[in-house]
């Protein structure tokens, strides 16, 4: 009986111990997010410049219409 109290409470500290333990932070996992935030601010990039090239052909193709 005291094997298996001693078993259980063994086994309910492992699992407290294991659920307490802090995220990943070794080296590769920042590695990979600081690559990943770097790829979405590319992106962020691209798509504001795609933008501003869609506004601008939009006042190009007005300009055009309004002079013909």
């Amino acid at each position: 009986m005291k094997a298996k109290i001693l078993l259980c409470s063994m086994l309910i500290l492992g699992a407290l111990s294991y659920a307490a333990e802090p995220a990943p932070t070794d080296s590769v996992a920042q590695e990979v997010m600081s690559e990943v935030k770097n790829i979405e601010a590319e992106y962020q990039a691209l798509m504001q410049k795609e933008a501003e090239r869609k506004e601008e052909f939009k006042q190009e193709k007005g300009f055009k219409s309004k002079m013909a």
